[in-house]
């Protein structure tokens, strides 16, 4: 499925969250959005916890953006996370995850899937996408 504005997100998201991983072994949720107007934002939440729930941060940010969406402030969203991914024939392997959705309810699941090498680094296999069911604009 092409989605307009979806390379722009990823191209923005998945360069920060493999510098993350690489430098941290980890990485906290990240987001983005597009305005109508075609600016590219960066969206996030700090709440004081200085180890917040992914899981929880990925509820607020859907949250948030949805509030976004129904103001027209949003002309497609991101949120990109370290998650795992299972596909047919293969044991469940980490990936780098971006769910990305556009108005009408196109989305997609982006899974960057990842190991980390023996000695240093990681190794980043192709990128796989996947339709997904509407989150942000319902």
């Amino acid at each position: 499925m092409e989605m307009p504005d979806a390379d722009a997100l990823l191209n923005y998201l998945l360069p920060q969250a493999q510098a993350l991983l690489k430098k941290n072994g980890e990485f906290y949720p990240l987001s983005a959005y597009i305005k109508p107007d075609g600016e590219l934002i960066p969206f996030g939440i700090y709440d004081g916890n200085e180890h917040p729930a992914p899981t929880q941060m990925i509820a607020d940010l859907s949250s948030l953006l949805r509030d976004l969406a129904k103001q027209g402030e949003v002309r497609v969203a991101a949120i990109c996370y370290d998650g795992r991914v299972t596909f047919p024939g293969k044991e469940k392997q980490d990936a780098i995850t971006a769910f990305i959705e556009e108005p009408a309810g196109r989305s997609m699941t982006i899974y960057l899937p990842y190991s980390k090498k023996l000695l240093r680094g990681y190794k980043f296999d192709e990128l796989i996408g996947v339709e997904a069911d509407s989150q942000i604009f319902t």
